[in-house]
């Protein structure tokens, strides 16, 4: 098995109240550490608040951006609905003025 493995075993059965080895402890102390030490390497390569800051309001403004292209697509499908409309009234009346009959 491979440490972690090992890791994972003894923690499943400490947590559900075997008892250990002193060995064994030693094993899960460690692997705990090991563990920690890479949560906190993870945790030290996180953005610094500041670039955190300027990241948020890039969202924002992308955010924002959306919204209006959103709303003018929304427009352009409305005018586009309503001109369908038209062509299809006006379509109708030129098929009555072909055949001779009212619209």
């Amino acid at each position: 098995m491979t440490p972690d493995e090992i890791g994972q075993r003894l923690h499943d059965r400490a947590t559900r109240g075997e008892t250990l080895t002193p060995d064994e402890q030693v094993e899960l102390t460690r692997w705990f550490a090991e563990h920690d030490a890479e949560e906190q390497t993870q945790l030290g390569a996180a953005p610094v608040p500041s670039r955190l800051a300027e990241l948020q309001t890039r969202v924002q403004q992308a955010t924002a951006q959306v919204v209006v292209q959103a709303q003018r697509i929304e427009a352009v499908t409305a005018d586009n609905a309503q001109l369908r409309q038209e062509i299809t009234s006006l379509q109708r009346v030129l098929a009555a003025s072909r055949s001779g009959q009212p619209a």
